[in-house]
C-alpha cells in the first residue's frame, strides 16, 4: 500500500519520458536489425524489425544469461523467409556489437567512478568476472571469424578426445555441425570487412540503444524529486548492474539483479524510495 503511494506520488513526467525511452530502446535493435538485414538483401522492414526486438529482448529476459534470445529470434526470422544463414549472420554481428559496446562503457566506469566498483567484496568481484566473461565472448567470436585454422584444429581435437572418453556421440554430425556454424562466423567476417560503413552505423545506434535504456534510471530517479546525483552517476551505477548481471547464468539476472540494485543504489535514495525505484 504504501510502495502504491509513493509511486503515485512521483513525477509523472519523467514517467512518460522513461516509458518512450523504453519503447526508443526496442525501436533502435529494430534499426540494427533492419540495417544489417538491408546490407544482405533482407527486407526487414522497421516495425518488423520492432517486432523482432520485443521477440529477442522478451527470451532473453526470461532464460539464463539471456542466451534464449538470439535462437528464438532466428527461428521467427526463418519462418519469416528469412535464411538461417542470413539471419545467424545479423544475429552475431548485432550480439558482439552489443556485448562491445557495454564492455566499453564498463571500462568507462573505471574511469569515472571506481568507487561504485569497490563498493563491496562481492560488486567487485562480479564486475571483474562479467568484464572477464564479456572479453572472452567477444574475443572467442572474433576468433571464430578471423582464425578459422586455429579455432578448427582445437576444436576437432577437442571433440576427437571427448568421442574416445565417450563423452561425445556421433562425432562425425558434430563436427559437420561445428564446420556449419564456423562458416558462418566466415561469412560474418567477410561482410565485417566489406561493410564497415554498416557496422558503424550499428556501433552507433546499439551506443544509443544502451544509452537509452540507462537513461531510465535517471529518469525514475528524478521522478521522486530527487536531483543531488548527476546523469552521469546513475549511468555509472546503471552499467556496473548490468555488466555484473549480464553473464550470470540466471533467467534474467532473477534475484541477483535486485540484490545489485538495492546494494548499489541504498546511497542514492532512502528506505522509503528504493524498493519504489526498483519497481519502477
Amino acid at each position: 500500500e504504501d510502495l502504491l503511494v509513493i509511486i503515485s506520488d512521483s513525477e509523472y513526467k519523467y514517467l512518460i519520458v522513461g516509458v518512450l525511452m523504453v519503447l526508443i530502446y526496442i525501436w533502435l535493435e529494430g534499426v540494427n536489425l533492419h540495417i544489417l538485414g538491408q546490407s544482405l538483401g533482407i527486407k526487414v522492414g522497421r516495425i518488423r524489425g520492432f517486432c523482432y526486438a520485443c521477440i529477442d529482448i522478451y527470451f532473453c529476459g526470461i532464460t539464463p544469461s539471456a542466451t534464449g534470445g538470439q535462437p528464438v529470434l532466428a527461428y521467427y526470422m526463418n519462418r519469416d523467409d528469412i535464411p538461417i544463414s542470413k539471419s545467424t549472420i545479423i544475429i552475431l554481428l548485432y550480439t558482439v556489437m552489443y556485448k562491445i559496446v557495454l564492455l566499453l562503457l564498463s571500462l568507462g566506469v573505471l574511469v569515472v567512478h571506481l568507487d561504485f566498483i569497490r563498493e563491496t567484496k562481492v560488486t567487485t568481484f562480479l564486475y571483474v568476472l562479467g568484464i572477464v566473461v564479456n572479453i572472452v565472448i567477444v574475443s572467442v567470436c572474433l576468433l571464430c571469424m578471423y582464425s578459422r585454422k586455429i579455432v578448427k584444429r582445437i576444436v576437432v581435437k577437442t571433440l576427437t578426445l571427448l568421442a574416445k572418453l565417450r563423452l561425445v556421440k556421433q562425432l562425425d554430425n558434430k563436427l559437420n555441425a561445428f564446420y556449419d556454424y564456423l562458416e558462418d562466423y566466415h561469412k560474418s567476417a567477410r561482410f565485417m570487412k566489406e561493410n564497415r560503413k554498416i557496422l558503424l552505423k550499428v556501433a552507433v545506434a546499439t551506443f544509443a540503444q544502451r544509452l537509452t535504456l540507462f537513461f531510465v534510471g535517471f529518469l525514475v530517479y528524478r521522478s521522486f524529486g530527487l536531483s543531488s546525483l548527476s546523469f552521469l552517476d546513475i549511468l555509472s551505477l546503471q552499467v556496473v548492474i548490468a555488466i555484473t548481471v549480464d553473464t550470470l547464468p540466471l533467467p534474467g539476472g532473477v534475484g541477483v539483479s535486485e540484490a545489485m540494485f538495492f546494494l548499489l543504489y541504498t546511497k542514492v535514495y532512502n528506505p522509503d524510495f528504493i524498493m519504489p525505484a526498483m519497481v519502477l
